[in-house]
């Protein structure tokens, strides 16, 4: 059977921790209630059950000891509660009666830990300062974590250095070993490291475009591989892959990007970035060099990118995408987080047009990010595309397009 004598002093002292009586900035004789009411309190209600007969002794026994004051519907004592009130002349008694501690107590403890905490990076240093000023000015932090679970809070805060601070590409588990020595604790934290740093991180307006966030700071959660085919050489410490001979490519684990090498052929006219496997698999040109990013372009990919540009700087560059919001995104933080001189490929009102009959319906979310994006000078390359997509409410995906290209 429920503790229902705690269910209704817990909720009592909850109501009164968020309360201006609480904070002593209402100094008038503000009382705490909590009402019964089917949403509330069910089980009060339910006709088929004698539940309600113990409720009432169990209020009313609270109510002998001084804890709570009874206030019963139409003033007919023993019959229905309406609500009952906290005593608050009482409450060391109420806290004790529920071995809880005082949220006084329990907030002193936490601005001691984030005090103290030696933090690194932007993100960490703004979500310290966000939550001290909500403990100091009695604002719930429950959205973040648990006022009363201090190690989960040291675990949180780990978390997002962690994440925030991290280089070099590493898978997530392995990450978490490194800080928690357990496989598994920073994957379920992730939901709301990822919430943290999305409002507190310093570009979190870029971020908050990014399809992949852990990638964007180099951490995998399974091992991911770069594409390459077309033409150009590729060594890699003691050996050279000519790409002339790979007719289907070959795929490099993306930890091993760093460790490339590459040498200038003059056979190579461009460098052509493709989001899609299937496209990649199918497209073929003999005087490129064809890139499958395999996921997200982060850091590793990014520099991949800019030695290549260093190498070949006088060839032509493009990307091609999906015609739709992800695929406009995509091209967009390619040119500016690499600055190498991009072009969409296949990724125009003509070939929407040419396609027309395998695109797909737009879905609201969709139409919401293409009015925005056909405002903003950052897509002003896609302008033609976006006006045909949101004048037909279709996109279309790059799998479809290239078999007669």
């Amino acid at each position: 059977m429920k503790r229902y004598d705690e269910l209704l002093i817990n909720r009592l002292l909850d109501s009164y921790e968020g309360s201006a009586l609480y904070s002593e900035s209402n100094k008038n004789n503000q009382r705490i209630f909590c009402v019964f009411n089917k949403k509330n309190m069910p089980d009060y209600f339910d006709e088929e059950s004698t539940i309600y007969d113990d409720i009432n002794q169990i209020a009313m026994n609270l109510q002998y000891k001084e804890l709570i004051e009874i206030f019963w519907k139409n003033r007919r004592e023993g019959h229905i509660i309406e609500k009952v009130a906290l005593n608050t002349n009482n409450l060391d008694e109420a806290y004790n009666y529920v071995k809880r501690k005082k949220k006084k107590a329990l907030e002193d403890k936490v601005i001691e830990l984030l005090s103290n905490f030696p933090y690194q990076g932007e993100t960490l240093a703004e979500f310290i300062q966000a939550m001290t000023e909500r403990v100091l000015d009695n604002k719930s932090v429950k959205k973040y974590f648990p006022l009363n679970d201090l190690k989960y809070l040291e675990e949180l805060l780990l978390a997002v250095q962690a994440v925030t601070c991290n280089e070099e590409e590493i898978y997530l588990r392995e990450l978490s070993m490194k800080v928690y020595k357990n496989s598994k604790t920073l994957e379920a934290m992730e939901g709301k490291v990822k919430n943290i740093i999305l409002e507190f991180h310093p570009n979190k307006d870029y971020l908050l475009e990014v399809e992949d966030l852990l990638g964007e700071f180099n951490i995998l959660k399974n091992p991911s591989y770069v594409m390459f085919k077309g033409s150009g050489k590729i060594r890699f410490k003691s050996s050279t892959i000519d790409l002339n001979e790979l007719e289907n490519g070959i795929g490099i684990n993306s930890r091993d990007l760093d460790a490339l090498h590459f040498e200038s052929v003059r056979q190579v006219k461009r460098l052509i970035t493709i989001e899609n496997l299937t496209t990649f698999n199918r497209f073929k040109d003999i005087e490129a060099i064809i890139i499958y990013l395999g996921g997200y372009h982060n850091e590793s990919r990014r520099k991949l990118l800019m030695k290549l540009y260093a190498i070949y700087p006088d060839i032509e560059y493009y990307h091609w995408g999906d015609i739709d919001c992800g695929g406009f995104r995509i091209y967009k933080h390619l040119v500016e987080r690499t600055a190498v001189p991009f072009k969409p490929m296949n990724m125009g009102a003509d070939i929407l047009k040419k396609y027309k009959s395998y695109t797909k319906p737009l879905t609201e979310v969709d139409r919401n990010i293409l009015l925005n994006m056909a405002e903003d000078i950052n897509f002003n390359i896609f302008g033609d595309s976006i006006e045909m997509m949101l004048k037909n409410g279709r996109k279309l995906e790059q799998e479809i397009v290239g078999y007669d290209l």
